[in-house]
């Protein structure tokens, strides 16, 4: 029963192939960065941390800030 603690960060851009309207025909369409914790307990894995979505858009870019938490098993 071996319990292990690590840092996880990842990050995951989103970029088109097409080029659509809703996007503002862009290729970079939103960037998603996690930075928190996982747990590892056997065959289970929680992780949980923050996680922040930046999308750019013509008229206001959105940011959004959230607490997240992940169940694996």
């Amino acid at each position: 029963m071996a319990t292990s603690w690590d840092l996880l960060i990842w990050d995951e851009p989103f970029l088109n192939i097409t080029q659509e309207e809703w996007t503002g025909k862009r290729v970079f369409e939103r960037n998603r960065v996690f930075l928190g914790t996982v747990l590892k307990w056997e065959e289970i894995k929680i992780e949980f941390g923050y996680l922040n979505q930046l999308i750019p858009r013509e008229n206001k870019t959105i940011q959004e800030h959230s607490l997240v938490g992940y169940f694996f098993f």
